[in-house]
């Protein structure tokens, strides 16, 4: 554009100069000019001016629009996240450029490689390989020149260690595919189209990536005659300098060989290492020619050809300084090369290194004892680097020297390249010693003046450093030096790191929008606290970690710091972090490594992640990690129950689990509970089977004997009891001896006695026949006797004791075997021998659980991990594994002969964990908590594996409640009807299983006694609701819809995808009538209340409405609906018919006009399957494939509130309580969900009230005389001091925030796979295998508030 302007400026000099010169003639002839002739010459300079300013303008913007045009191309180009720094040309500053051949060196390899690119036959691959030094990256610019000029250079990639993405391999082809579309327009044309199609393919694998970038645009651009007789060339530099470049090889040399990108040649240079040669030969399967990669080795050109080269390269680089150089000093300079022409490069940049020192230090490099003596291929290069650190080092004190190598080592080492000042700060060492330093170090390393960081010259002098056989004396031992690094970092952290570093102010603000947050980063963490930060696990993965010091920085920056971390990489928009902690030497923190990981990802992947507070807010509570600081961590949400964790499945019971066993068949379990009773459950439909009640206080202990048909158990009144398990009734009197509680039973693997534990601090063991004490109690525990196991012979006793004492006894004599096994500095709560009679495990109140060798009698083992009591410990029967219950809340298997951990924790349990048992198999693991829960896990590796609660495997199709309200029937898509109770969601009995196919409809007789369903495998069953049987088979040519008692339970009513309604005797099983007219099938058949009357809807738009006796049609269908009638129903009086439609309309039909009433009741966003009316006929309520539940006034067929949302897919079927203050709905997501709709919409204050809506905008809440603020108090100015429950009065929004009434801003974020199965304001009960999540508000703190989270102890 200056051209134009410049343009623009001379024709306005030009029109100025005329006006003045036509000035200055009218002054000189002083005549009076007639005034139209003074106006077209004014007229016409205006036109010119206006014409010459069109005339910029135009040409301006055209410039503008190509330059526009350019830029709208290159938008989505920028989406390939190309290197522009691996272009071959690229600048990338003068101490760093890429340089070709000194003119007039390398002749002959030049010409060979052009001769190849033009010739037609010849390899589609060629390999320049060669050692470090050799002049690899000189030759492959000066091809990328050549080429350039003939047109043949398609695009370039130069690899770097030193420069971060010219060593990512996930540069590589989008960056080739960028060249290549600016080389061709096809293929730019073609790789457009893949970026809109995938926006995202840069971040794909090499495979992906070459296949959609590469390999797909170069096909469509070789059936263009583009390029003529041209052959494009790639060229690919120093493959070795990039990181896992073998995952690019493997996809990219494949489709070379099986020219899958024809007439695209490449050019590779690399040193050669073993996984690149790999991949560039074929050694085992010979290719054709063309398809092979033609090799050349640089390091084996004759000595002789490169010699000359070297003595050209170094005087054309020293012609240019005044520094005199004898012919001989050049060709001595050479000699010393050999091949490598990064020598003579080295030798270059020491000697010019300082000014003034130039003549020494050649002089140093050619004297005699620096001349090697043999011709070992490094030497030359090893001797040169030597004499550099020689010569940098000497002057120094031993002191200086020390932090001198610290300081060259750690820039070397580092994971990425740092500045002087960042050295400084990470190794605490004076900046000015620190710049001074590395300018010493000038020949081998160099500061970039663009960033600041430190560059080694060259690869080679990593080679020479870390070689102990090479740098000898001055050898840098990498792993240890890693451990220093790691160290520091780790310590630097310590110190640094702390809760709300960059002191937040505000939870409800995210990162970027906090005042001034760049800077407040900036300065609270600086560059080394940014390195140690975003490297420290680079150092840990690689260093030497017998190093003690390390280990215990380790373990006190995972305790105390690692939260604060993960906080400040955050901040710094480092998360998801990259780097990889070697667990493996860390196996006692594998666990918490492993939840790390977890809430890592989870936090990065979040919608909170630029929102730092909601780290702890949101994420940490789903995701706990069992390190210190978190007990630190308060007033946040509480996760009350969640779903997972490698939960198979669970029950409730109706009090707290002291104890549990599994019979030895495993088909059932006893659980002993706090109430005083023993319930023997199904542990396969988690079924309560039967109830032991004749203890008359708590009950401690329960155990099976091996026939599984009796049981005993203990109990705090005092007494032992023997029952029968199937029948539960009591056998023999109670045994009574004890003076105290019974805190423990066991039984001897012969039935024949039963040991027991008290809290009267005595052992007695029993007669199982005859009921009495077997001699005298044992005595020696100085407190209660918590646990008491037999040996599995039966000879021993073992016993655990509050006195901390593990005491085993001869069963016979009754005599103390050896010495007390003391250990457990807390009380010692179980014991159990493994099955071989090898070994005793034992928990304590002190956390730990310790493994007893039987033959030496004492401790051999220590496993730690559980952070509170261990109540509970047993063997699996292969003796392989232990597991554990604690108080912790959470279940630990472990190896039983090395300790370690197997999988994570198993959590899942709201409250302790009291006891735990494996299954006969050893697959299952069972828990009874005081939660007042039984949970069923995979015992091999604790997760899920099977069926988790009770519930449907499928879809919920149907669901209905019994008439008077107690219980649930539903039907699902995996062939099953269940039966549930209504108040407590536990399933009743067993699934009915008969059908083969999907249950569709299901429905209560009027008296509750008996169940119809209807099915997609034809039939209609009727069904014994009593004795849970099946009494009756009705069968349709076709899939069954819909069935429906009549209100008297005499008849069944039937609809089928063959367009019929049946009607069928209930006692008889008689068909009796036949209705058809429907056009297609019919989705909905229902009785009027009087049993006169059917009404059926279908997909062909229509209601009908029938004559139950006649099986006539009455009247005419009616129409009103566009779509499919999924479901009808009559009000209770009979007068009014809803139906619901696809049409995400509900019409009300008044029954006797058969005419609609009122508009059609519109508010779902999808679909509506299910209708039903309240019992009293005012409200009719609907579920939908938008997810929701809608509540309508029946009259006026306004909505009730806000919809209820909690299922997370379609609802299909929905019913109303009898008394109308509850709703049961079943949904695609396989849950049954029920609804508190009683006082749905307000809660009364007096005469003041407080209305919640449940709609995704929050702002639509209105609260009386309630207040909040934005610092995250709410103030609840209710009459009588009433105050609203934060547990109760919340709103979940579809982006998962949580808000408080009067609140605008989102309060927690919950994550989306909580989301599913969250209990919402006004759940009751879910029912799903998949469990639900709930959780409580109640101390949230948040807003300005937020960092009351955290308090330090």
């Amino acid at each position: 554009m200056e051209e134009q302007l410049k343009i623009l400026i001379e024709k306005l000099d030009l029109i100025s100069n005329q006006v003045n010169k036509k000035l200055s003639r009218m002054e000189k002839v002083h005549r009076v000019v007639q005034p139209d002739y003074i106006s077209k010459e004014i007229d016409g300079y205006f036109e010119a001016v206006n014409n010459a300013f069109d005339n910029c303008k135009t040409e301006v913007l055209l410039i503008v629009e190509g330059k526009l045009t350019l830029i709208l191309k290159g938008l989505d180009m920028d989406r390939l996240n190309y290197s522009p720094q691996a272009f071959y040309d690229t600048d990338n500053g003068v101490e760093f450029a890429r340089k070709e051949c000194t003119a007039g060196t390398r002749q002959q390899i030049l010409d060979d490689i052009e001769a190849w690119v033009e010739d037609s036959t010849a390899s589609l691959g060629y390999w320049i390989c060669g050692m470090a030094g050799t002049g690899k990256s000189t030759i492959a610019k000066s091809v990328c020149i050549r080429l350039k000029k003939k047109e043949h250079l398609a695009a370039s990639f130069f690899c770097s260690r030193q420069i971060s993405e010219c060593k990512d391999y996930r540069r590589i082809i989008p960056t080739i595919a960028y060249q290549i579309a600016r080389y061709s327009h096809t293929f730019a044309q073609e790789l457009q189209k893949v970026l809109v199609a995938d926006r995202d393919i840069s971040t794909k694998s090499p495979a992906d990536q070459l296949k959609m970038l590469i390999v797909g645009p170069w096909a469509a651009t070789t059936r263009t005659e583009e390029f003529g007789n041209i052959t494009p060339v790639i060229v690919v530099d120093a493959l070795d300098e990039c990181e896992h470049v073998s995952l690019v090889l493997k996809e990219l040399i494949p489709a070379i060989q099986n020219q899958k990108i024809p007439r695209l040649r490449f050019l590779f240079t690399s040193r050669p290492e073993k996984n690149i040669y790999d991949h560039l030969t074929n050694v085992i399967n010979p290719l054709p020619p063309k398809s092979q990669v033609q090799e050349f080795e640089l390091h084996n050109v004759e000595e002789a050809v490169v010699r000359e080269d070297i003595i050209m390269y170094i005087k054309e680089e020293l012609s240019t300084l005044r520094l005199d150089i004898e012919k001989h000093e050049v060709e001595s300079i050479a000699n010393k090369a050999g091949k490598l022409f990064i020598y003579a490069a080295t030798v270059i940049r020491y000697i010019t290194g300082v000014k003034g020192l130039g003549k020494t230090r050649l002089s140093d490099i050619m004297s005699e004892g620096h001349i090697p003596r043999d011709k070992k291929e490094t030497e030359s290069l090893d001797n040169l680097y030597s004499d550099i650190l020689a010569n940098v080092l000497s002057p120094l004190t031993l002191e200086e020297s020390e932090l001198t190598v610290k300081i060259l080592y750690t820039s070397l080492f580092v994971g990425m390249r740092v500045s002087c000042s960042m050295l400084s700060e990470l190794l605490e060492i004076d900046l000015k010693f620190v710049e001074s330093t590395i300018s010493s170090l000038q020949s081998v390393l160099y500061v970039d003046k663009r960033d600041q960081a430190i560059y080694t010259f060259h690869a080679s002098f990593l080679d020479y450093i870390s070689s102990k056989m090479r740098a000898q004396s001055l050898y840098c031992d990498i792993t240890k030096h890693h451990a220093y690094l790691t160290n520091i970092c780790l310590d630097l952290m310590n110190k640094q790191l702390k809760f709300n570093i960059c002191d937040l102010p505000s939870s409800f603000l995210a990162d970027r929008d906090v005042p001034n947050i760049d800077q407040t980063i900036e300065e609270e963490i600086n560059e080394g606290l940014w390195y140690s930060c975003n490297f420290w696990g680079f150092h840990l993965t690689n260093a030497n970690l017998h190093e003690g010091e390390v280990i215990e920085t380790f373990e006190k920056f995972m305790d105390e710091k690692i939260l604060f971390w993960i906080e400040a990489m955050n901040l710094l928009g480092r998360l998801p972090w990259i780097g990889v902690m070697n667990i493996q030497n860390f196996q006692y923190l594998g666990t918490q490594i492993s939840q790390l990981k977890t809430v890592m990802n989870a936090f990065s992947l979040s919608e909170v992640k630029e929102m730092t507070p909601h780290f702890y807010l949101s994420i940490i509570p789903w995701w706990p990690v069992e390190i210190s600081v978190v007990k630190n961590l308060k007033n946040v949400l509480k996760v009350i129950k969640k779903t997972g964790h490698g939960t198979i499945g669970f029950w409730e019971t109706p009090g707290t689990v002291k104890c549990i066993s599994v019979s030895p068949d495993g088909q059932r379990l006893v659980t002993a509970l706090y109430n005083g009773t023993c319930i023997v459950w199904s542990t396969v439909t988690g079924t309560q089977i039967n109830i032991f009640e004749e203890h008359e206080d708590t009950v401690n202990s329960v155990v099976f004997f091996a026939d599984g048909d009796k049981t005993v158990s203990g109990s705090d009144d005092n007494t032992i009891r023997i029952w029968d398990s199937k029948t539960c009734a009591a056998i023999g009197n109670s045994l009574l001896g004890h003076e105290d509680s019974v805190l423990s039973v066991a039984i001897s693997p012969d039935e024949y006695l039963v040991a027991s534990g008290s809290e009267d601090h005595t052992i007695r063991i029993w007669d199982v026949k005859t009921g009495v004490t077997v001699g005298d109690p044992l005595n020696g525990h100085s407190d209660s006797v918590n646990s008491v196991a037999f040996s599995p012979d039966g000879q021993q006793v073992v016993s655990g004791s509050r006195d901390r004492t593990i005491r085993v006894w001869n069963a016979k004599t009754r005599n103390l075997i050896g010495n007390p096994l003391h250990g457990h500095e807390d009380a010692v709560l179980s014991v159990s021998f493994s099955p071989n009679g090898k070994y005793i495990v034992s928990g304590s109140g002190d956390g730990t659980v310790r493994i007893w060798d039987t033959k030496i009698w004492s401790e051999i083992m220590k496993l730690d991990g559980h952070t509170d009591c261990v109540k509970s410990v047993k063997f699996s029967l292969d003796n392989e594994r232990i597991i554990s219950g604690s108080d912790d809340e959470t279940i630990r298997i472990w190896n039983a002969k090395t300790g370690g951990l197997i999988g994570n924790p198993l959590q899942g349990h709201s409250d302790w964990v009291n006891s735990v048992a494996f299954s006969p198999d050893g697959n299952l693991l069972f828990s009874g908590s005081d939660d007042m829960t039984v949970r069923i896990w995979d015992a091999k590796t604790g997760a899920a594996a099977g069926n988790s609660l009770p519930g449907h495997e499928d879809v919920v199709c149907a669901v209905a409640f019994s008439p008077d309200g107690a219980y649930i029937a539903s039907g699902s898509d995996d062939g099953t009807i269940r039966l549930w109770d209504a108040q407590t969601g536990v399933a009743i009995g067993i699934p009915f299983l008969d059908h083969e196919n999907t249950v569709s409809s299901v429905a209560f007789s009027a008296d509750g006694h008996q169940i119809v369903s209807g099915s997609r495998d034809t039939t209609v069953r009727i069904w014994d609701f009593k004795i849970g049987l099946q009494i009756g088979t009705l069968i349709h040519p076709d899939a069954v819809s819909s069935v429906a008692f009549s209100l008297d339970g005499t008849t069944i009513t039937s609809g089928s995808d063959d367009g019929m309604i049946r009607i069928w005797d209930v006692n008889t099983k008689a068909l009796l009538q036949t209705l058809s007219g429907h056009e297609a099938g019919v989705w909905s058949a229902v009785f009027s209340p009087d049993g006169s009357k059917i009404v059926s809807g279908s997909p062909d738009e229509s209601v009908r409405l029938w004559d139950a006796k006649t099986g006539d049609m009455i009247g005419d269908p009616l129409l009103g609906h566009e779509g499919t009638v999924f479901c009808v129903a009559f009000s209770p009086d009979g007068k009014s018919i809803a139906s619901a439609s696809s049409d995400e309309t509900i019409i009300i039909w008044d029954a006797e006009t058969r005419t609609a009433v009122g508009n059609p009741l519109q508010g779902h966003e999808d679909e509506i399957n299910s209708v039903a009316f309240s019992s009293d006929g005012n409200r009719i309520i609907s579920g939908s494939d938008d997810r929701t539940v809608r509540i309508w006034d029946a009259r006026s067929g306004a909505a009730l509130g806000s919809p209820l949302k909690g299922h997370y897919h379609s609802v299909m079927s929905v019913a109303f309580y009898p008394d109308g203050s509850r709703i049961v709905s079943g949904s695609l997501d396989n849950s049954i969900r029920i609804w508190d709709v009683k006082n749905r919409t307000s809660i009364q204050y007096g005469h003041e009230m407080v209305t919640f809506s449940m709609e995704d905008s929050h702002e639509s809440v209105t609260m009386g005389n309630v207040s909040s603020n934005q610092t995250g108090n709410v103030q609840l100015n209710a009459p009588d001091s009433q105050t609203l429950n934060p547990d109760i009065h919340w709103t979940l929004s579809d982006d998962g925030w949580i808000y408080f009434p009067n609140n605008k801003e989102g309060i927690v974020w919950i994550p989306p796979q909580f989301r599913e199965n969250f209990w919402s304001e006004e759940t009751l009960l879910i029912i799903s295998k998949a469990g639900y999540n709930k959780v409580s508000f109640r101390d949230c703190v948040y807003g300005e508030n937020w960092a009351q989270c955290y308090s330090q102890k």
